[in-house]
């Protein structure tokens, strides 16, 4: 051995001429033994090569518990691979996040997977693909761009366009088992009145939200509710209620009931009773009291 190894290895470092870590002393090294690292753990720590990583411990004069190592190596690998595998991580990225070199991770992969991880990977981005997430968001997701996501879902037959439009309609469909309006569909679905009402005409839901408007309607006119107290319960004008009955073909009905409710106020009003008590009696407003006394006047 020349002077120079002497002085160095008095000194605890690596030789003059070693071009490996130039960091790495001999207490470093015995350290990372002692916590039973392997050779290729210390390698990718200290950003050198295994065989450089040999020649310190031999230069050194240290043991390599290979034994133990190697039997908590399969240990660790068997524990997280499942884990990892199943997150879609890349060997590149298992490697990293357990610190073990890639060679054994292939081996394990190997000894372990019949078919690889091809198969496992191409399960993962499938399920991926079929999710409700964005083509943005899968790409960020991945690190590839969203045109990279759409042709996948091109390749697999899945349409992100077609998926969110089945989830508006599902979100429709379940509204109108007992929604009476477009207004009211899109509150319980958040989403605008104008698209609810495109898509109750292009699925032809029309007539289902018919049926649930006359049955409403139904109910409020054998409960006494007048047109007033009945378009301010549907949020709508009392015009536009009245488009709405005839459209439904619910008119005559609503008629009979004006009839009827002409009749009482005229009567209570005989009774002595006041104008605001009478609308308020009858559910409706005090204008339409007054219209109902005057028709009633004009008739006589």
């Amino acid at each position: 051995m020349n002077i120079h190894f002497f002085i160095n290895k008095t000194q605890q470092t690596q030789p003059l001429n070693f071009t490996g870590a130039p960091k790495l002393t001999k207490n470093q090294l015995e350290k990372c033994l002692i916590l039973g690292m392997s050779v290729q753990d210390i390698a990718l720590k200290y950003k050198i090569s295994p065989p450089k990583v040999y020649a310190l411990i031999r230069f050194f004069e240290l043991k390599v518990p290979t034994k133990i190592k190697t039997s908590e190596r399969i240990d660790k690998l068997n524990r997280n691979m499942p884990r990892l595998i199943q997150q879609g991580k890349t060997i590149v990225q298992i490697t990293k996040e357990l610190g073990v070199a890639k060679f054994y991770v292939e081996k394990w992969i190997k000894m372990n997977l019949e078919n690889g991880l091809r198969p496992i990977k191409e399960k993962l981005t499938k399920e991926l693909l079929m999710s409700e997430l964005s083509n943005k968001a899968i790409a960020q997701q991945k690190g590839v761009s969203a045109g990279s996501v759409s042709k996948l879902r091109t390749k697999y037959g899945v349409s992100y366009t077609k998926m969110q439009e089945q989830k508006k309609l599902d979100l429709i469909k379940n509204a109108l088992n007992h929604a009476i309006s477009f207004n009211q569909i899109a509150k319980e679905t958040n989403l605008p009145p104008q698209v609810c009402s495109k898509y109750i005409k292009k699925y032809g839901l029309q007539e289902t939200l018919n049926n649930n408007l006359k049955v409403f309607i139904q109910q409020k006119i054998a409960c006494g509710t007048g047109k007033y107290s009945l378009a301010k319960e549907m949020d709508i004008a009392e015009p536009t209620l009245n488009r709405l009955l005839k459209k439904l073909n619910m008119q005559q009905a609503f008629d009979k009931y004006r009839q009827d409710i002409i009749r009482q106020v005229t009567q209570q009003r005989q009774n002595g009773i006041t104008l605001k008590q009478i609308a308020k009696n009858l559910g409706i407003s005090k204008r339409t009291v007054t219209n109902y006394l005057k028709q009633t006047q004009n008739n006589i």
